[in-house]
């Protein structure tokens, strides 16, 4: 008996599987924000009742003074240098180290330089982008100053040595020593260079046309001198650049060299009862507010410029 399978029924191809939707990557090129994610990963986030209280050790005031000693770049880059220190001493001589400096305290220290790290890649960014915006002024300008001289040239080839006419031109020209008389100077050129195209005098259209004045060059320079003023007034509100740090950028600053000063005079402390704890040792980013250290503690008080009921280790 034959086959009720009909032999001419195509095999059905598997369907085919849908397409993975594209993942954000998650790469993060900040070396030292992914060094202190590591420590973290380590030993923990600090709780909210314990950064609370550690915060409360040192007024904004006075953060915001420790910061405007420093530079929050180089700070921070210093502060990993000693996170990573901090960690191979609790893992060294975990003994040793907690008697003078807790691992929450270690976390708050991480937590704080992790904000710095955010805050001076988001002042560096902003920096930069106020950078782009000085440039296209800049490129802007010169566009403006080109255009404004090739329909003063033109100009020049109509008009010949007609006196009463090159009087004039010199008048629409003005100065151009500022942003404000070249955009001037671009709008009488070329209200004067129309005024000259619409003479119903025959030679006068010959020469215009000869020379190259035509409304759509007119209004090509025009228009250069509409976009140097755009770019003008973004870079007034851009603002100048800023050599110092933002005042966020200087509190949180000011925050993580408290916990660096914390820090230092708790190892200072374990490596007098215990000489295999290493000091941690100012680098030329903090030494104004960290080092170098007095030799005797007469007054119990390191030389931070912090008092030590707002330094306890």
């Amino acid at each position: 008996m034959p086959s009720a399978k009909n032999s001419s029924t195509k095999s059905k191809k598997p369907a085919a599987a849908p397409k993975a939707e594209p993942r954000e990557s998650a790469y993060d090129p900040n070396e030292a924000r992914r060094t202190v994610l590591s420590l973290k990963g380590r030993y923990g986030v600090v709780d909210n009742a314990r950064r609370a209280a550690y915060a409360s050790l040192i007024t904004d005031a006075q953060r915001a003074e420790l910061g405007s000693r420093t530079r929050g770049a180089n700070v921070a880059r210093e502060a990993v240098v000693w996170a990573v220190a901090i960690g191979q001493a609790f893992t060294a001589y975990p003994a040793a180290v907690e008697e003078h400096y807790a691992r929450p305290r270690f976390a708050y220290y991480l937590d704080r330089l992790g904000a710095l790290i955010d805050a001076v890649e988001a002042q560096q960014a902003q920096r930069g982008g106020t950078t782009a915006t000085r440039s296209t002024a800049s490129e802007r300008e010169q566009l403006a100053r080109e255009g404004r001289t090739q329909l003063s040239r033109k100009m020049k080839r109509v008009v010949g040595a007609r006196q009463a006419e090159l009087e004039a031109l010199q008048a629409a020209s003005g100065t151009t020593d500022t942003i404000g008389a070249l955009g001037k100077s671009i709008v009488d050129l070329a209200s004067l260079a129309r005024k000259w195209m619409a003479l119903t005098d025959p030679s006068w259209k010959i020469l215009c046309g000869d020379a190259g004045l035509t409304e759509e060059f007119i209004q090509q320079v025009v228009a250069a001198g509409e976009a140097l003023t755009g770019a003008a007034v973004d870079e007034t509100l851009a603002g100048r650049l800023r050599g110092t740090d933002t005042p966020e950028v200087n509190l949180l600053e000011g925050s993580v060299l408290h916990e660096m000063a914390a820090a230092q005079d708790a190892f200072d402390d374990a490596h007098e009862a215990s000489q295999v704890v290493a000091r941690l040792i100012a680098g030329p980013a903090t030494r104004s507010v960290l080092g170098p250290r007095k030799a005797a503690k007469a007054s119990d008080q390191a030389t931070t410029g912090v008092a030590p009921a707002a330094n306890p280790a």
